[in-house]
């Protein structure tokens, strides 16, 4: 039996895991009372940096969301891997949910310990499940890094790298998001680095994605195409490095194109503003030499149809600038020579020989390589705010200003949201003191000779000030209140909803959806709660009060 330490920050509790073999596995799976209900449902588990967590099967989450985050500190992530399961059947994928997830500042490979690769990083087996990622590392799937075996999901990752999806000899595999043929609600990746995948970084199955943002990301090496997004109502794509979209090529007469996608519904909106894509030298002279030894000639494949051609006609600062990376991957060519003159079975793997480490779990780096690249080219000032295009982590300061700017825009948000509904009031001093906070941080993000610690420490206080504003929220008035002490409001709900519970006649509530699907199970303390609600399908749901395992109270809720 493993010993945990838990904590309580504010209203998150907090389960520091020691490293070792399984001990996630069952810190996770054995985090309940006597009577197998969860302690919480919404812990989080920390995990030590620089350590070693090998897992004794497929982490499961259903009934409870899932929270994964490296302790504090600057020390290298948490390393996780797949144990190899003697006497069993070897499993499919690292993590299977049926909640919320997210996982913060850990590094995750689904290469076991044998070096077998596994199919899945992570599977989603149930609808509108949010998964949200940050500072984190995953590397190493046979097939997908996320399948959606359900609809409405919504999908954050940000400051994350992605590698090496799939094995070059089975292109068909290799994808980083999988939609299996579900309609997704949002894809938003801003600011990452995602380089050799053998197939693809989205992979649509017909169905409809309603919003996707792709912003300052490095994308390097894709075989069969970039991106197939399928039928889409809102896309942007900005500010992106996108290097060898479809290494693999075309022949004269293929129609297959680098990015494939439809707008759909009566106002579609697609902005490609501000993208360098180009095919490196080595890529296209290996095209060329192909084209000599068979009679099938090798060449450039278009980046879009010609249906779409006109949203990169109308597109502004686009780019198709070489660079040079301070130490990026080997180009594939003997992958491409391989799989088109050789056998098939037998093309190479990936070549690792310029790797920055070969320890992963001793790596406290962005990558096993670095795309930094001339602050003297068009694409080091090329994205819409005269900043380099690409994932920004890899130029010094650059990538915490973002953030600070994205922080301020939440921040921004936050008072929108408060100034904007009639049931609730702040405490003027946190007012007084998140606007002083705001104003703070922006002059910081815009002055050039501040450093990286006086941003970082910029965010922090403007982080602590978003938080003590939102604690200081007193009800002023409730609009349509129900008859009983078990209420929330407002109610029809859109992003967020507030649980009064100032006497504590509950300490747990339950949304689910109309077949009972558990949707968002949520701790409450006596005091005022905020729940988001952004990630519930619209239309009916039901909200349960429990106390002691009890359910004491069951109310219809209208999400808009």
């Amino acid at each position: 039996m493993i010993t945990l330490s838990a904590e309580v920050c504010g209203q998150q509790r907090k389960v520091r895991v020691p490293e070792g073999y399984g001990t996630l596995n069952e810190a996770i799976r054995n985090d309940t009372t006597a009577n197998g209900q969860r302690r919480d449902p919404n812990t989080i588990y920390v995990l030590k940096r620089g350590g070693v967590y090998v897992l004794s099967g497929t982490i499961l989450a259903s009934g409870f969301n899932l929270y994964l985050e490296a302790e504090e500190g600057d020390g290298p992530r948490p390393y996780m891997l797949m144990g190899f399961l003697t006497g069993a059947a070897q499993v499919d994928e690292s993590i299977k949910v049926f909640n919320n997830l997210s996982m913060k500042s850990i590094y995750l490979t689904n290469i076991n310990e044998f070096n077998t690769y596994l199919a899945r990083i992570v599977s989603v087996d149930a609808p509108n499940v949010r998964l949200e990622f940050n500072d984190c590392l995953f590397d190493g799937s046979g097939q997908t890094f996320i399948r959606l075996n359900s609809g409405g999901s919504k999908i954050y990752m940000r400051n994350c790298t992605v590698s090496r999806m799939g094995r070059p000899s089975n292109p068909d595999n290799g994808r980083v998001i999988d939609d299996r043929g579900n309609q997704v609600d949002s894809i938003v990746v801003e600011n990452n680095t995602w380089y050799n995948v053998t197939s693809r970084v989205i992979r649509d199955g017909g169905a409809e994605i309603n919003y996707v943002r792709l912003n300052q990301n490095t994308y390097v090496n894709g075989g069969q195409r970039f991106a197939q997004v399928g039928p889409v109502r809102e896309f942007y794509m900005n500010n992106n490095l996108i290097v060898n979209p479809r290494y693999i090529g075309n022949s004269p007469t293929s129609e297959i194109v680098a990015l494939e996608f439809s707008a759909f519904g009566s106002s579609p909106v697609i902005n490609f503003d501000y993208n360098n894509i180009y095919y490196e030298k080595e890529i296209t002279d290996t095209w060329d030499y192909i084209s000599t030894q068979q009679t099938t000639p090798k060449v450039k494949p278009p980046f879009v149809s010609p249906a779409n051609q006109i949203y990169l006609t109308n597109a502004t600062g686009l780019l198709e600038e070489e660079l040079s990376f301070e130490n990026g991957p080997v180009p594939p060519v003997q992958i491409i020579l391989e799989s088109e003159l050789g056998s098939g079975s037998s093309v190479s793997d990936w070549d690792w020989s310029n790797a920055i480490n070969t320890n992963p779990w001793g790596l406290n780096a962005l990558a096993y390589h670095n795309f930094a690249y001339s602050n003297t080219s068009a694409s080091y000032t090329g994205s819409n705010t005269g900043e380099p295009l690409g994932d920004l982590r890899w130029f010094l300061n650059y990538e915490i200003t973002w953030n600070l700017v994205a922080l301020i825009k939440e921040a921004e948000a936050l008072i929108s949201e408060y100034e904007n509904n009639a049931v609730i009031e702040s405490n003027p001093i946190a007012l007084t003191n998140l606007q002083s906070a705001i104003a703070a941080a922006r002059t910081v993000a815009e002055n050039p000779a501040a450093n990286r610690a006086i941003t970082a420490s910029s965010y922090q206080a403007l982080q602590t000030s978003m938080q003590s504003f939102k604690s200081s929220f007193i009800i002023t008035n409730v609009e349509n209140p129900i008859e009983s002490i078990y209420r929330f409001f407002p109610n029809p709900v859109r992003d967020f909803i507030y649980i009064p519970n100032t006497e504590g006649k509950a300490d747990q509530v339950i949304i689910r959806g109309v077949n009972g699907q558990v949707l968002i199970v949520k701790s409450i303390s006596m005091g005022i709660h905020l729940l988001e609600t952004d990630q519930l399908p619209t239309g009916i749901n039901i909200i349960q009060y429990v106390k002691d395992g009890r359910i004491m109270a069951t109310q219809k809720m209208i999400k808009q």
